[in-house]
């Protein structure tokens, strides 16, 4: 049963197409604010779309693997690790923390 009341996002809801993961949490959060900002407003609510760049592993704080991937998830052959991975990966941490504390977050299209 569905109820257009009820919004979800993150690692509680189920998105055809995303995977779970913080790359794909924070726009849907953000995604699911603004619509309920529109819906207080009295607008109708945008659709949702997201598209991924990379995949992140991390392996402990001094290593890791990132595979570039295209929107749709499926992966490049570009894929870097160890150090120079777990770098990325903290930079990526700190970029979500910030969003976190000021509210501001954009992110990429779906793919088309």
């Amino acid at each position: 049963m569905t109820d257009p009341r009820i919004l979800g996002a993150g690692d509680g809801a189920a998105v055809p197409g995303q995977r779970l993961s913080c790359q794909t949490a924070l726009p849907q959060g953000a995604h699911a604010a603004d619509n309920l900002a529109r819906r207080l407003a009295g607008a109708a609510p945008a659709p949702y779309s997201m598209g991924y760049t990379a995949q992140n592993h991390s392996l402990g704080r001094r290593s890791g693997v990132i595979q570039l991937t295209r929107r749709d998830d499926t992966a490049r052959r570009v894929w870097f690790g160890r150090r120079s991975a777990a770098v990325v990966k903290e930079q990526v941490c700190r970029a979500a923390k910030t969003a976190a504390s000021t509210g501001r977050y954009v992110w990429l299209p779906g793919p088309r």
